[in-house]
């Protein structure tokens, strides 16, 4: 929504911070998975009013990837 930082297996990819509502793929963010599990952190704040957000994760030509999620 208004702010946020993800980390990718302990290391920030991503911060943003302005006032918005929330909107599907308004920020996208290359990384580079490790082979087996990764760890993904996504730490979102908000000025006023509702938030939200979400996260896709897809392949570079934007298709979704086949994996397990616990």
């Amino acid at each position: 929504d208004d702010g946020l930082r993800i980390w990718l297996n302990d290391a920030v990819v991503h911060t943003a911070f302005e006032t918005r509502g929330w909107e599907a793929d308004s920020d996208k963010v290359d990384v580079t998975l490790a082979k087996g599990w990764n760890r993904l952190l996504v730490k979102c704040c908000d000025g006023k009013g509702k938030w939200g957000f979400s996260v896709r994760i897809t392949d570079r030509e934007d298709e979704p990837l086949d994996f397990r999620m616990e």
